[in-house]
């Protein structure tokens, strides 16, 4: 478990070949999360409440995301797709026509909440995930 006001990050490299990549990043909260949404790149994980909150349901600490790139011929463009999604079941995706993922945040690390956490590209756009606090 991340200490009080951080969420735990986790990475695993899936898959690395010449025409698909696949990462995921897990994340452990010191909180639950009950909604998550995407625009364009931007992960967002939002209403908090408490661990021990006997007034809320439906929300969950745990949080993945999932991000594959793949391309049909060797020369050819990047599409890549992805989704958060929480043990509670809620999701939200991503789609992207002409991007390689390329992941930076590669270790293992505790980051605070509120903070917006960079993850990679995907093209040129940033891969990014924030956590309400």
């Amino acid at each position: 478990m991340p200490s009080d006001g951080n969420i735990r990050v986790l990475f695993t490299r899936v898959k690395e070949q010449s025409d698909l990549v696949h990462y995921k990043w897990s994340f452990v909260g010191d909180r639950n999360w009950s909604d998550t949404s995407c625009e364009l790149s931007a992960f967002r994980v939002e209403k908090s409440s408490k661990l021990n909150a006997t007034s809320s349901r439906g929300a969950c600490f745990t949080w993945e995301i999932d991000i594959q790139s793949r391309r049909t011929t060797a020369a050819g463009p990047w599409t890549s797709k992805g989704e958060i999604r929480g043990s509670n079941g809620r999701t939200a995706k991503l789609s992207i026509l002409d991007g390689k993922c390329e992941a930076s945040q590669t270790t293992d690390e505790q980051v605070a909440v509120g903070t917006n956490i960079a993850l990679g590209k995907i093209g040129q756009a940033p891969l990014t995930v924030g956590f309400s606090k």
